[in-house]
């Protein structure tokens, strides 16, 4: 079974006004790429890359691993085993990049310490995963992280971290939770009872079509009027992603 398709690594790597993720995914490619261009040089390892959108933002080498049968006839570069472990030696990679993939590993502390035991003394680990979304299970969606729970899991698997920024903050990240409401899983409206339900009922209605019907400039004002934020998170946060930078320490 293919968990991936072009359009999938298309949403990624070019996200544009109009896709159904936008302003989640334009926020995480603009978390990621400046990081990778600074600092992918060498061999880097995509762990558990799916179509591995990021890919070009590498200046080095990179290589792929994943599941079996997940990318359909496109294989990886080494096949992950059942509990996740890659077959790649110790200290092979210069760097492991982790893109929405912790959440959906059994075992997460098992996923970091192998993370870290392919990584050269000195290289660096670039993590995002989800702090609020939707179930997804692909096949598996098990875990939600806060930034000290992240950072915590990262420190006990033996990383040193730089920083654990959030991304899709506060209004934007529930414009677009409300976006997914009104489209993806659409609220049925009761009866309307009174002039009060009426106008709520029909203020629903209205922004509804215009998510649905005119989600480009939907997408543009959003833009305008809540732009992208990275940030340490602060109590009463509410993000979508976590980014997490940390490295093996040198010898």
């Amino acid at each position: 079974m293919t968990l991936f398709d072009d359009e999938y690594n298309r949403e990624r790597e070019t996200p544009k006004r109009g896709d159904r993720l936008y302003l989640h995914l334009s926020d995480l490619r603009d978390a990621i790429v400046p990081v990778l261009t600074e600092a992918a040089e060498g061999v880097w390892l995509d762990y558990g890359s799916g179509t591995s959108p990021y890919r070009a933002h590498v200046r080095g080498r990179l290589l792929t691993a994943e599941v079996p049968s997940s990318l359909g006839d496109v294989g990886p570069d080494f096949v992950l085993d059942p509990e996740g472990r890659c077959p790649a030696a110790d200290e092979t990679f210069d760097g492991v990049l982790s893109t929405q993939v912790l959440e959906h590993v059994r075992d997460p502390d098992a996923y970091l310490r192998e993370a870290l035991r392919v990584l050269r003394p000195g290289g660096h680990l670039i993590l995002t995963t989800h702090g609020v979304w939707e179930d997804h299970p692909c096949p598996l969606d098990l875990w939600r992280w806060t930034a000290q729970g992240l950072k915590a899991a990262a420190a006990s698997a033996g990383f040193e971290i730089e920083r654990c920024s959030a991304v899709t903050i506060g209004p934007r990240a529930a414009v677009f939770l409300m976006e997914y409401l009104l489209t993806d899983n659409p609220v049925s409206l009761r009866a309307s009872r009174g002039l009060v339900d009426v106008v709520a009922s029909l203020s629903f209605r209205a922004l509804r079509w215009l998510v649905q019907h005119r989600r480009p400039a939907f997408h543009e004002y959003v833009d305008t009027r809540f732009p992208r934020q990275e940030r340490d998170p602060k109590p009463g946060d509410v993000y979508l992603t976590l980014v997490l930078i940390a490295r093996r320490a040198s010898r």
